[in-house]
């Protein structure tokens, strides 16, 4: 390993220390693709960084400092000044401006158009049209879901139907939750997610919360029920500790919404949903609906949707109280 350069030695250390900050595994097919003029194997570079530990510190956070330092940019993370109590629900009061838990503005990297990281390119929506959202929903719908959500560090935000990752993006950047994932049934869109999120973690580290999986949510719904959770793989085990859950309903199937309305009963951690649809419109006391014995219906938000040109319903459940 005695052909690596001083460079890029510090480059290296450069690509891995976004994933340990993050406590996140290192993605070496992206530090192959970004170790630049000359290519290694994930494999080199992997032997390469065990010499490095053996050399200075096992922790890579703690190497010095000239093998931190490179010619390449490398932006800071900037720290929240100041903390907002959570705020409830139901009380009908906006919440305090919230802090981007990052260094940028969120703009940069979700233009308006709502296509995340890469506004050129577009998926499911037809070329002629103004918005590429995949899901269909915008970035001020998720802002207000941000907004009553109250995201803390130890949340775990999941998002059913979440496409190119859109949602996730934003939710990263501009929430204190601890991971962002989501389960996308078309293979095509999961590929695309993870290209582009990890195609930026060394400017935006807080892309490295974010996985997306291709998923079926009636399988790991029966996978929820029929196995102990030490018996889980991922992503049932993300999906396990899921505090906030968002579905786009209104596009699914009726096995499928009943799936997700399933999932909302079994997760342990659970404390807010948020559907496009309303269960049980016609609720009453009597109601045996497993859902509705957990769940109540607590804020209807207004929210503008891509593909209507009026305002739609986004509702939000939190758990009955006992």
């Amino acid at each position: 390993m005695a052909d690596f350069s001083d460079e890029e030695n510090r480059r290296l250390v450069q690509l891995v220390r976004p994933f340990v900050k993050a406590r996140s595994r290192v993605n070496w097919a992206v530090a192959a693709k970004k170790m630049k003029p000359r290519t290694w194997s994930p494999s080199k570079l992997r032997h390469r960084l065990k010499t490095l530990k053996r050399n200075y510190e096992n922790n890579v956070l703690a190497f010095p400092r000239r093998l931190s330092l490179s010619s390449f940019p490398c932006v800071p993370m900037r720290k929240p000044q100041s903390k907002y109590p959570p705020a409830q629900i139901s009380s009908g009061r906006p919440s305090p401006p919230r802090t981007c838990y990052s260094s940028f503005d969120s703009r940069e990297i979700i233009p308006k158009n709502g296509c995340p990281i890469s506004p050129g390119k577009q998926t499911r929506c037809a070329r002629d049209q103004g918005h590429l959202n995949v899901g269909e929903i915008t970035m001020e719908a998720i802002s207000k879901l941000i907004e009553v959500a109250n995201f803390e560090d130890n949340d775990v935000f999941l998002d059913v139907g979440s496409g190119i990752g859109n949602v996730l993006v934003q939710v990263a950047l501009q929430t204190r939750a601890a991971r962002a994932i989501g389960i996308e049934i078309q293979s095509s869109l999961v590929t695309k997610a993870m290209e582009l999120i990890t195609d930026a973690p060394t400017r935006f580290p807080h892309l490295l919360k974010i996985k997306s999986y291709e998923a079926v949510i009636r399988t790991i719904t029966r996978g929820m029920k029929c196995f102990e959770p030490t018996s889980l793989a991922e992503p049932e085990l993300l999906v396990l500790s899921t505090t906030t859950l968002l579905c786009h309903d209104v596009v699914f199937e009726e096995d499928a919404n009943l799936a997700v309305r399933d999932l909302c009963v079994v997760l342990p951690f659970l404390r807010l949903v948020a559907l496009t649809t309303s269960v049980c419109s016609r609720h009453r006391s009597s109601c045996l609906n497993p859902f509705c014995q957990i769940w109540e219906l607590t804020t209807t938000l207004q929210v503008p949707m891509t593909y209507s040109s009026s305002l739609r319903q986004l509702y939000m459940y939190t758990t009955r109280a006992s």
